[in-house]
């Protein structure tokens, strides 16, 4: 193996490890924010609803298109939140069959909890680990890259 093969296996071993650390990260995290939720009195789907309708007004449909999660799925989610009391279904003037989902104040109350435990815990990471901003951005390139050369690359067989 020549010294330029090593250097673009070595490099591919590299991205496989990342890779595979961003799942484990991913795993870890999503663990951390199920305790985050329930600590509130949610489950993580209530909890990811209601992060992504807060501040915006989308009907079922739009955000399941935008979770990426049928609708059928968000829906139920919806409802019980609704049946919680955290939110609300108002008329879209667009689709009369199709409400905005709305959050009471309660709701971001909820929200703002797990949002600032979140926070305190990115904070806690960057200054025990003296992350320095360029360290960030460089990181977020280089998983913007991945992402979009994954989007754009037909899949491997």
């Amino acid at each position: 193996m020549s010294t330029a093969e090593y250097a673009r296996d070595s490099l591919g071993e590299t991205v496989h490890l990342i890779i595979l650390g961003i799942h484990k990260l991913s795993s870890t995290y999503r663990q951390r924010s199920q305790v985050w939720a329930r600590n509130c009195g949610l489950t993580p789907p209530q909890w990811k609803l209601m992060s992504v309708a807060a501040g915006e007004r989308r009907s079922v449909p739009q955000l399941a298109r935008r979770m990426l999660l049928a609708r059928q799925t968000v829906q139920r989610t919806a409802d019980q939140l609704v049946t919680k009391g955290l939110a609300y279904f108002h008329p879209n003037p667009d689709h009369q069959r199709s409400p905005y989902l709305g959050i009471f104040d309660e709701g971001l109350e909820i929200l703002s909890r797990i949002e600032n435990q979140m926070r305190e815990q990115r904070q806690r990471f960057i200054e025990q680990n003296r992350i320095l901003p360029k360290d960030l951005e460089v990181m977020l390139s280089v998983l913007e890259s991945m992402q979009q050369f994954m989007d754009s690359s037909p899949p491997w067989r």
